[in-house]
């Protein structure tokens, strides 16, 4: 996908500039570098923003930057210091060998389809799960299909719905699938499954409610059922942000 300021042909006859992102010749990511053109500008490695759908969007930015006609190249370096917000792939912390991550503004299958991409393979138990808005799972069931975690667990409205859609899959690429009622058994379905090594991670694919007043008080509910302080992981200090 490739997107700019103005793709129509007449505004720059007019002499309006085109700033392209996405593309080689403008702010892209190549293998784990955010390049400008052929320049490499900054490893991704500094980058406290997980997942390449957010080294894209920093892409984004900086060639908007570069849109304004301001050099952004000086300003790469601040983007080390962002402290993204929370309950966006935000890892909450380590216990007993397991990685608990907090994903729960994931509202969509695409986004779970996302934090998939992250954290991959079979050291992954997802929770999956929420509100029914009659979205279709099935790129989600193809991807999974594809590059299976280790467990999914489903919980919510369309659970079950979930669970019939990837029953056949998790017979045919051998992983765990499991039904809860709750987070704490969501949780503890998924820490059974990976045992004393993975990822435990929290991206529902569908809203909260009604069982949860916003995503954020679903983020807490998960930290607190595996066992962290849920007012902690739910802010940032000196932003003001709960």
């Amino acid at each position: 996908m490739r997107a700019c300021a103005s793709s129509a042909p007449p505004l720059a006859a007019q002499g309006i500039r085109v700033q392209w992102f996405n593309s080689e010749d403008g702010w892209h990511v190549r293998d784990r570098w955010i390049m400008r053109g052929g320049r490499a500008v900054l490893d991704v490695k500094f980058l406290p923003l997980p997942g390449r759908h957010n080294w894209v969007n920093l892409c984004a930015a900086l060639a908007a930057v570069e849109a304004l006609g301001i050099d952004p190249v000086p300003l790469v370096e601040r983007v080390v210091d962002f402290q993204p917000l929370p309950h966006r792939l935000q890892r909450i912390g380590e216990k007993e060998g397991l990685v608990y991550v907090n994903d729960s503004i994931s509202t969509t299958p695409h986004a779970s389809i996302a934090a998939l991409d992250w954290y991959p393979g079979k050291g992954t138990a997802i929770l999956v799960g929420g509100y029914d808005r009659g979205l279709d799972w099935g790129a989600f069931a193809e991807r999974v299909a594809a590059d299976p975690p280790g467990a999914i667990i489903t919980m919510g409205q369309n659970g079950p719905a979930i669970f019939e859609k990837l029953k056949s899959i998790a017979t045919a690429t051998k992983f765990v699938l499991r039904e809860s009622n709750s987070m704490e058994e969501a949780v503890r379905l998924a820490q059974e499954a990976l045992g004393s090594r993975g990822t435990v991670l929290l991206s529902p694919g569908a809203p909260s409610f009604p069982r949860y007043r916003d995503y954020a008080e679903r983020g807490k509910h998960f930290a607190q059922a595996a066992g962290f302080d849920p007012e902690q992981v739910g802010s940032i200090p000196g932003l003001g942000v709960r």
